[in-house]
């Protein structure tokens, strides 16, 4: 096919704004989304090169796949390898195994799945996570794998499904299913190929545009069409400055900058010459290196950015900002001529030699995937071992026990008498004296854990578990109930206030990280709610304690204390002033009481007096704020000690 400039430009926003977005530059917070404009980009030139070798009686399996390897894997390969390398000398060995797994799956094409099952875009370790952004390389190769056939099948139709109806269906069903799943899973949405299929249809979609434009008679209208792609680039341009960390993506957002680059391209096959605007920001030398290199620069970038913010452990200033891009344009450089340029060539004539060239590639291919499967062995014996701990021979807390620790949190918590389990679960204690019902986000099993520890042997004290309200996606308020999109949930919310459980509740104890941040909107309607249907129902919210920086469990191994795990160096957040929260007056109005930790477990409510490990050694957490089963259930049996009463006496 024949070279388009405006195509690397494009490819040169797509990457700056990813790694501006990396470098937290906080108004790039919607950078992320130049992952879905190297879809489109894909799903076009993709597309193009099979039309054209099909059109010419040219296509080969073989040859299209020799080349995708030839062109993603050398540089794929390298990188893994030297982040292997550096990883080596950073992580510690729990961190190391998950690492290790994710260095497997990016050298087979699977990371996706593999982020998709370890957490959400924006869990709290996912800054951490040196191989995170090849989650979308895993989307591209398995759209390689699937779309030729689909692409061939469509051209051989074409006399009677044309290629613009048969792709138009593909964008319209797939768009459908993206918006639609990100309402029952998001995460799924954002990671998984078939949810992101429609994006590369739309790239594809382009071309039977294009022609159908050219094909008019008395052409196109050059300024219309120009004025579609400068307002495409300013579709892309407010994704990247108006969506951030807290929007709901993929869902409608996705649509936005997958329409803005289709506008883009578009403009670009039919009146490039004429679009100045495209042009100017587009073609300039500048943007035609940076989109030529930009595969390396997004192979590098997130793991130099990654592995630095592991081995300090702070937020960004400024000047490491411009120093991590510097090094990362560094590290492009490198990679860009070092390996990528060795071994892939853009465009290769078709001609009498094809069969030979074919059959080349074709080595070339077995040489390299067997080099990525040699390269796997080393990451892999970190996974499926102990994350090379030998590295470390004075470990204080292992990694089989830092994951037996995080296990054991829900040792209990699974065996509780939750909302939707019915009066005969053998934890409902249905003649209890004091009905608690248990409440908030993640930190729920810490509450219950806590109070677990406190009446354990009070068959007066019954613990009701409604659990996690984050789970409950696209939770709202509709006709005076509650809905959610999760089955799951909305089981527990119908047991709640539909089956009677709301009427015997005495107590409420709601429990969250920091539970007066603004984000708890959600959390207050409910507590809300059931106290307008229940008006003697008291509530008693569970104070926050202490965020690290980094997991506590790596401060221990570190340092062999967990005192380091509240030293103010260490620690992003100390609750001793909750009422400085913004919704803590909110609360106020409706809350009978408040458990504080920190005047509890901290000298003076200050950090570095604070309690950080139970008698045995157990450490307060291993993560960076959900409690250990241990601590908590300490601190429950500490807290009833000083208040003997403090349930009995909400009720009275």
């Amino acid at each position: 096919m024949t070279y388009r400039a405006d195509i690397d430009g494009l490819r040169a926003i797509a990457v700056l704004v990813v790694v501006i977005f990396h470098l937290e530059v906080v108004q790039f917070a919607g950078g992320y989304i130049g992952v879905d404009v190297f879809f489109v980009i894909s799903g076009y030139l993709i597309t193009s090169i099979i039309k054209a070798k099909y059109d010419d009686g040219a296509f080969s399996f073989a040859d299209f796949y020799f080349r995708r390897i030839r062109r993603l894997f050398p540089p794929l390969i390298a990188t893994v390898a030297v982040t292997v390398i550096a990883a080596g000398f950073l992580l510690t060995p729990y961190d190391m195994i998950a690492f290790g797994r994710s260095a497997v799956a990016a050298l087979f094409s699977l990371s996706n799945f593999v982020f998709y099952a370890e957490a959400g875009y924006w869990d709290s370790a996912s800054e951490l996570k040196p191989l995170l952004h090849t989650w979308s390389l895993g989307v591209e190769e398995q759209f390689y794998l699937f779309w030729p056939a689909l692409t061939v099948a469509m051209l051989a139709m074409a006399g009677r499904i044309s290629l613009l109806l048969s792709l138009s269906i593909l964008v319209s069903v797939g768009a459908a299913a993206c918006v639609w799943y990100s309402y029952i899973d998001l995460s799924a949405a954002f990671y998984l190929f078939p949810f992101r299929i429609f994006q590369f249809a739309a790239g594809a979609l382009v071309l039977p545009l294009s022609a159908l434009i050219a094909a008019r008679e008395g052409g196109a209208n050059r300024t219309l069409l120009g004025g579609l792609g400068s307002l495409g680039l300013l579709l892309i341009g407010l994704s990247v400055f108006l969506l951030g960390e807290h929007t709901p993506f993929p869902g409608w957002y996705v649509l936005v900058p997958t329409l803005g680059s289709v506008l883009v391209l578009l403009a670009g096959a039919t009146v490039r010459s004429d679009w100045r605007l495209g042009q100017l920001l587009l073609e300039s030398r500048v943007s035609q290196w940076v989109g030529r290199a930009s595969y390396s620069m997004y192979l590098v970038h997130w793991p130099i950015i990654s592995l630095y913010r592991y081995a300090t452990g702070v937020e960004l200033s400024a000047l490491e900002q411009v120093s991590l891009g510097l090094a990362t344009l560094g590290a492009t450089c490198v990679l860009h001529y070092g390996v990528e340029r060795r071994f892939y060539q853009r465009i290769v004539s078709v001609d009498s030699d094809q069969g030979k060239k074919a059959t080349a590639s074709g080595g070339f291919a077995i040489k390299t995937l067997i080099l990525s499967g040699i390269v796997a062995i080393f990451p892999l014996t970190a996974w499926m071992g102990d994350g090379w701990s030998a590295r470390y021979p004075a470990l204080s807390l292992s990694p089989e026990a830092i994951e037996l620790g995080k296990k054991d949190r829900y040792a209990a918590y699974k065996r509780a008498c939750f909302v939707h389990s019915g009066p005969d679960h053998p934890a409902c204690r249905s003649q209890a004296e004091v009905k608690v019902l248990i409440i908030g986000n993640s930190h729920v099993p810490d509450v219950f854990n806590f109070l677990h520890g406190a009446f354990a042997v009070d068959e007066n004290i019954g613990l009701i578990v409604f659990g996690d309200v984050n789970l409950c996606k696209n939770l709202e308020r509709v006709d005076g109930r509650f809905v959610s999109t999760s089955p799951t949930c909305q089981e527990r919310l119908n047991a709640l206030f539909d089956g009677g459980v709301v009427s015997s509740i005495d107590v409420i104890v709601y429990g969250a990280n920091r539970p007066y941040r603004s984000n708890k909107q959600n959390l207050l309607a409910i507590v809300k709610a059931v106290k307008a249907e229940n008006p003697r129902a008291k509530l008693l919210t569970y104070g926050g304690y202490i965020n690290t920086v980094v997991p506590c469990a790596r401060l221990v191994n570190e340092t062999r204390t967990t005192d380091s795990c509240a030293m103010p160096e260490n620690v992003e957040y100390f609750a001793n002033q909750p009422e400085q929260q913004p919704l803590y007056d909110d609360f106020a109005l409706v809350e009978d009481g408040y458990i504080d930790r920190v005047a509890m477990l901290c000298k003076n409510r200050v950090l570095q007096t604070c309690l950080t490990r139970t008698e045995d050694g157990s450490p307060m957490f291993y993560d960076r704020h959900h409690l250990s089963r241990p601590f908590a259930e300490m601190t429950g049996r500490m807290y009833l000690n000083k208040h003997p009463d403090f349930l009995y006496d909400l009720v009275k």
